[in-house]
Formats: structure tokens, C-alpha cells, sequence
């Protein structure tokens, strides 16, 4: 598999994702690689919120936004630690498309997809949900999943 020095990771705006967003941009400045921050959104699911609104967005009025969002998260991840990952560089992609089929697509070409884990209790923290399954089975690259962020 060829890689290209990229670390991707998958966000949705959940505290969890963004715990691994943090992860992920850690470890894209410790291996020395480029980020891919990536949010996919199924158009159907944006089909049907937008039609419960009297203003109608276009898909690409709500890709500059999730975008926008993502900046404001990577700027809010490397604020945390310090400016340490002001050296590493962000691409940031919102794409229409399932979430899974999107980051396995994204991981051809990857060193390492990331991904929060919800963990939501004892019984739920071992089970996978179906992003995170689909993209371990599927991905041609290694994929670490980042458990949520301990309450301090």
C-alpha cells in the first residue's frame, strides 16, 4: 500500500471526535506528516433538516460551514497544546457521503486513520459502532481508535 504522509481523521463535532482530533494532530507532528480532518454528512439525513427549516441551505453553503466549524476545532486543538502543533498541516474536507464509505475511501492513500470512540457505558465502551467497525475492517491502513477523554 502506498501512503502519501498523511494522518486522517474523522470528525463529527462530538466531544469524542474531537478528543481524536487531538490525538490525530498530535500524531501527525509526531510522525511528520500532513492532517486530513475529514467530516462526511449523508445527504439524505441533510435533506430531511433542511426541509424542516424556512431557510433552505445549499449543500455547498453547509460544506463551507462544516468546514468553517473544522478550522475553529484544528485552531482549538493546537491552542490546547500550546502552539507544539502550529507545524503541522491541516486540510480539512467536508464531504457528502456515508461516513464510513468516505473515510475508508480516505484511508487508500493514508498512513493512519483516526477515529473517537463514544464508549457511552462498561458494555458499550466494547462495542464498536458502525462507522468505527466498517472502517476497521475495511481501511488499508491501520486505524486507532481513541477512547473519550477522562473527566478530570
Amino acid at each position: 500500500m502506498a501512503t502519501s504522509g498523511t494522518v486522517v481523521v474523522g470528525v463529527d463535532g462530538h466531544e469524542p471526535s474531537l478528543h481524536a482530533l487531538r490525538f490525530a494532530t498530535a500524531e501527525a507532528r509526531r510522525r511528520g506528516t500532513d492532517l486530513d480532518v475529514v467530516m462526511a454528512f449523508d445527504v439524505l439525513a441533510y435533506s430531511d433538516h433542511v426541509n424542516s427549516l424556512a431557510y433552505h441551505p445549499s449543500v455547498e453553503e453547509v460544506t463551507e460551514t462544516i468546514e468553517a466549524n473544522l478550522r475553529h476545532a484544528v485552531r482549538e486543538a493546537r491552542s490546547a497544546a500550546g502552539g507544539a502543533l502550529d507545524d503541522v498541516r491541516v486540510r480539512f474536507a467536508a464531504v457528502v457521503g456515508h461516513p464510513r464509505t468516505v473515510l475508508v475511501g480516505r484511508s487508500h492513500d493514508a498512513e493512519l486513520l483516526v477515529l473517537g470512540h463514544r464508549g457511552r457505558s462498561a458494555v458499550a465502551s466494547g462495542v464498536l459502532g458502525s462507522v468505527g467497525l466498517g472502517c476497521v475492517l475495511h481501511a488499508d491502513c491501520p486505524v486507532t481508535l481513541v477512547p473519550p477523554a477522562k473527566a478530570a
